[in-house]
């Protein structure tokens, strides 16, 4: 969807809703190695006509190294 096109049903009508971190625009996660919670960014993408939702992380260099603590493990 971030390039323009829903992948369900193929409109170009996608927008961006502006979540606030109390309405779910936030994920928190808990750090693995310092046990502290974090706060992610969520993009949130809609589709017009077919009502899909999207929400992907959007984030900084500080967050990604954050977010790698925070999984843990990665799956090969």
């Amino acid at each position: 969807m971030r390039q323009g096109r829903c992948p369900g049903c193929g409109a170009s009508e996608i927008y961006e809703v502006e979540a606030p971190s109390r309405a779910g625009g936030h994920l928190m996660l808990r750090l693995q190695d310092t046990h502290m919670h974090k706060s992610f960014p969520l993009q949130t993408l809609v589709c017009t006509e077919c009502g899909r939702i999207q929400q992907r992380l959007s984030l900084n260099e500080k967050q990604k190294g954050h977010l790698m603590r925070a999984l843990g493990r990665k799956i090969t």
